[in-house]
């Protein structure tokens, strides 16, 4: 055989072929091991996962805001906790029930409780004793004045208190001059504002038998008292004749077409002390100006 068929057979690799024609054959891999016979042994299982550990319990929740916080219990050895005693008073006991009545009876009244007894019933106050001239006393032995007195002791202060300057500033105002008509304008007006504001405070604040007397109340014989007993003085004299009077139910009420003035004038035809609405603000009592009898009977 001839070189040629020799490279056919072998591939066409001849002997110094740099593709390896010269190179060994590939070492065969080496032979498995025989698979033993039979069940397979515990000892080639994978080795079994662990349990997961029990779950911890949870904390108790807190107690809710305003509880107190919960107690421990006392030691061993001490002795349990006991009841207070009980309190010296008896718990309260249900009524009676009711005995059996016959048809038609009348019904029983209810037994009265122990320990309480029934208020006493209502007594009307008596009476005032009557003066002299048939109207109450009052507490400091003075008898009330009437209202016709009250109402003719408030004229006469009118007229006395107003007409004088009138007559004064009438003339200067019939002549016929400058200087005449401003005299007789600044003498109506300060005489007309002297006896609205200020003519009462000064003669009601004199002392003496005189105090809470105005010359008409003076004439009349009836004056003004002050529920305390205290004599009058300017600022309280003020007080009730201008400010409560004249301004409160004259200026003020006679905003309700003079309604407010109208009851207080009447007011006294009912009232139990002949009290005005003025009376009542201010505490005070018109009473006769007579001296006082004697204190019997008189309310103590």
């Amino acid at each position: 055989m001839s070189e040629r068929d020799d490279s056919e057979q072998s591939g066409g690799l001849t002997p110094g072929d740099p593709l390896g024609g010269d190179q060994p054959p590939p070492p065969e891999p080496p032979p498995l091991p025989d698979a033993p016979l039979g069940p397979p042994s515990m000892a080639d299982d994978p080795p079994a996962e662990e349990p997961p550990p029990p779950a911890q319990p949870l904390p108790p929740p807190p107690p809710p805001a305003g509880y107190p916080p919960p107690q421990a219990p006392p030691p061993a050895g001490y002795p349990p906790p006991q009841a207070p005693p009980p309190t010296a008073y008896p718990p309260p006991q249900a009524p009676p029930a009711p005995t059996w009545q016959p048809p038609g009876a009348p019904p029983q009244a209810p037994a009265p409780q122990v320990g309480w007894s029934p208020p006493p019933p209502y007594t009307p106050r008596p009476p005032r004793p009557k003066g002299r001239h048939g109207q109450p006393i009052w507490d400091n032995g003075a008898e009330l004045a009437t209202w016709w007195s009250r109402v003719g002791a408030l004229l006469l202060d009118g007229l006395i208190a107003f007409v004088p300057w009138i007559v004064l500033s009438v003339p200067l105002f019939v002549v016929d001059t400058t200087g005449t008509n401003i005299a007789g304008g600044i003498i109506l007006g300060a005489g007309l504002l002297f006896a609205y504001v200020f003519y009462a405070s000064v003669f009601m604040a004199r002392g003496g038998e005189r105090n809470g007397q105005t010359l008409g109340k003076q004439i009349v014989g009836i004056r003004v008292i002050r529920d305390d007993g205290d004599p009058y003085n300017f600022g309280t004299a003020f007080v009730r004749e201008f400010l409560v009077r004249q301004l409160l139910f004259g200026i003020i009420g006679g905003l309700f077409f003079g309604l407010a003035q109208l009851l207080d004038y009447l007011w006294p035809l009912w009232d139990e002390t002949n009290r005005a609405l003025h009376d009542m603000i201010v505490s005070s009592h018109v009473v006769r100006a007579d001296p006082p009898p004697t204190a019997t009977g008189l309310p103590g």
